[in-house]
């Protein structure tokens, strides 16, 4: 129901990507999900944020036009070589100011997994895929977002065991926005506490 295509700003000769939504072959309640994505994207200003620049409507379909990220998805960068601990540390620091920027606006993304982190051409990740995405300032959500990463790390790439800590120490360590920072910790580690397989 969805494709992603590479386009060019004819204006500024940009590289920007194209996500085309079939409204025809999508379920009602998928298109909450869509209007949804979009909400929370025109929302968000960041550097680790995926910019939305433009939304249009066409008959039946949709066309995102968002930020162009060459670099690919976080479990293929992982997954193609052993890097070090610097750059797993600085990769894990942009997810973290991300997280941040979120929480301070009380988005939840729910589905927190490296292949919804992308990377640019400057070596800079973005969060993407807000489709899951929702305004939920309590703490118990904002915990779950780590979790989820921490659980797709974990399962995906054990071979960066320390990339959570560096997570978490990029949370501590951020500015205090929204929540107490300490808090979501704490809350996040009485969820992993309740998942019965984690790690």
């Amino acid at each position: 129901f969805s494709s992603v295509y590479r386009g060019v700003d004819i204006n500024s000769n940009q590289s920007v990507a194209i996500k085309k939504i079939k409204i025809s072959t999508v379920k009602p309640k998928m298109i909450r999900y869509f209007d949804n994505e979009i909400e929370i994207m025109k929302s968000c200003c960041h550097p680790n944020i995926i910019r939305l620049y433009d939304v249009i409507r066409v008959h039946q379909r949709i066309y995102l036009i968002l930020e162009f990220c060459e670099g690919g998805d976080l479990s293929r960068i992982l997954g193609r070589q052993k890097h070090s601990e610097d750059i797993v540390r600085k990769y894990m620091s942009h997810i973290v100011n991300g997280l941040l920027y979120l929480q301070s606006r009380g988005i939840m993304h729910r589905d927190l997994k490296p292949q919804n982190i992308l990377l640019n051409g400057d070596g800079v990740l973005k969060i993407i895929d807000f489709g899951f995405g929702r305004l939920s300032p309590e703490i118990e959500s904002l915990g779950q977002d780590l979790q989820v990463l921490s659980e797709c790390l974990s399962a995906s790439h054990p071979k960066y065991s320390d990339a959570m800590e560096f997570v978490l120490d990029g949370y501590r360590n951020g500015e205090k926005n929204g929540e107490s920072i300490d808090d979501v910790i704490s809350r996040y580690q009485e969820i992993q506490g309740r998942v019965r397989y984690h790690g």
